[in-house]
C-alpha cells in the first residue's frame, strides 16, 4: 500500500501545475544536478540489479523535488 502511496504522490507532483521562474537561480540548476545525478544512479543500479540503490535515489530525487515545487 505503501509504494501505490508514493506512485499515486509522485503522479501528482509531477502533472499538477506549479509557478513558473521568471529569472533562473541556483535552485533551479541544483535541481537538474540531481535529476542528472538521480538518473545516473539508477541506470547504474540497474544494470547491476541493485534495485534498492535505485528506489532510494529516486525517492530521495522526489523528496527534493517536492521542496523545490513548494518553494517556487
Amino acid at each position: 500500500m505503501e509504494s501505490y502511496k508514493f506512485i499515486s504522490n509522485t503522479f501528482l507532483l509531477l502533472t499538477e501545475s506549479y509557478k513558473t521562474r521568471r529569472t533562473k537561480s541556483i535552485r533551479d540548476t541544483l535541481i537538474l544536478y540531481y535529476l542528472n545525478k538521480t538518473i545516473k544512479i539508477a541506470t547504474k543500479s540497474l544494470e547491476k540489479i541493485e534495485i534498492r540503490d535505485s528506489v532510494n535515489s529516486i525517492i530521495q530525487f522526489v523528496l527534493d523535488f517536492t521542496k523545490y515545487k513548494n518553494e517556487a
